[in-house]
C-alpha cells in the first residue's frame, strides 16, 4: 500500500521537529556522595548509613563535575527511625582552586520535614547550594537535633 505524499510530508516534518526538540533539550545528570565520616556507621538490612543526632555531624566533600551548567536538585537521603518531624542544620562551603576554602559559606538552621518510619526520604538542600560552578569544591556538614537520623548520602542532579 502506497502512502499519500501529503501524509508522508507531515510525518517527515513531525520526525524532524521531534529530532530537533530532543537535540535542544539538556539532559539531567546526577551523582551520589557517601558520607565522608565513618565514626557511626550502621547497617539496616542492605543499607549502609551514618547515624546522626544532636552530638554527631555527617560530612561530605565533593567536586562539581566539569560538564555542570546548573543545579536541578540537591538532597540528603535518610531512612527515618520513627514517624516524626525531623529537624536539621546544614553548613556548606564552596571554593574553586586558588580561593580560600571558606570564602563562600552557606547555612540553613532548624529546617524540618515530617517523615514516616523506614521510608526513604529526601531532605532538600538545594537552597544552600545555589550559584555553583563547574569544578567548584564543596564541603557540607549536616547535623540534626532529632534523636537519631540514619543518613544514607547526598544526591546532586544537574544540567
Amino acid at each position: 500500500m502506497k502512502m499519500p505524499k501529503k501524509v508522508f510530508a507531515v510525518l517527515a516534518v513531525l520526525f524532524l521537529l521531534g529530532a530537533q526538540y530532543n537535540r535542544s533539550a539538556t539532559p539531567t545528570k546526577e551523582f551520589f556522595v557517601k558520607p565522608g565520616n565513618q565514626s557511626a556507621v550502621g547497617i539496616l538490612d542492605d543499607w549502609i548509613h551514618i547515624s546522626a543526632g544532636s552530638t554527631a555531624s555527617v560530612l561530605y566533600t565533593f567536586v562539581i563535575p566539569a560538564d555542570f551548567t546548573s543545579l536541578v536538585e540537591a538532597v540528603i537521603l535518610i531512612i527515618p527511625d520513627a514517624s516524626e518531624t525531623v529537624q536539621w542544620d546544614l553548613d556548606a562551603s564552596v571554593a574553586a582552586v586558588g580561593e580560600d576554602y571558606n570564602s563562600d559559606t552557606r547555612q540553613a538552621l532548624n529546617e524540618t520535614k515530617a517523615v514516616t518510619i523506614n521510608d526513604l526520604t529526601e531532605l532538600d538542600i538545594s537552597g544552600q547550594l545555589t550559584g555553583l560552578a563547574a569544578s567548584d569544591y564543596v564541603g557540607v556538614r549536616f547535623q540534626s537535633d532529632t534523636n537519631t537520623l540514619r543518613i544514607v548520602g547526598l544526591r546532586i542532579k544537574y544540567n
